[in-house]
């Protein structure tokens, strides 16, 4: 078992930004349309579709940057808890060891197939 005792501030701000801004187009998106839709009904296209593209940005710069102060609060939390009480365990598998010990394996066994063709020719 390991511990993940220290969250790195710059990798999850990072993430969460990301996150958050994709799930702000997503919402940015659904806000342009419900202004845009009125707006063209209304007669106003150049308007509404000049609100809907603010709105949609705005959204996106919004959540992003929530989402990059969400994800500092969080890191602080939870480094301040976890040095006091402990961090999360977790079981890892060391995937890549095991492909690559049977990459070799093979790479090896094709090699040793060569050289015993080659002795019985």
């Amino acid at each position: 078992m390991k511990e993940i005792k220290k969250i790195d501030y710059k990798s999850i701000v990072i993430l969460f930004t990301v996150i958050y801004g994709f799930l702000g187009i997503v919402a940015g998106l659904f806000f342009a349309i419900t202004i845009i839709v009125p707006g063209i009904i209304a007669g106003e296209v150049g308007r509404a579709i000049l609100f809907g593209l603010v709105a949609m940005i705005a959204a996106t710069g919004v959540y992003a940057a929530m989402g990059a102060i969400s994800a500092l609060c969080l890191a602080f939390i939870y480094n301040v808890v976890a040095k006091k009480l402990g961090g999360v365990k977790i079981e890892l598998t060391d995937v890549a060891i095991v492909e690559a010990k049977v990459i070799a394996t093979e790479e090896v066994n094709e090699t040793l197939k060569e050289d015993l063709e080659e002795e019985t020719k």
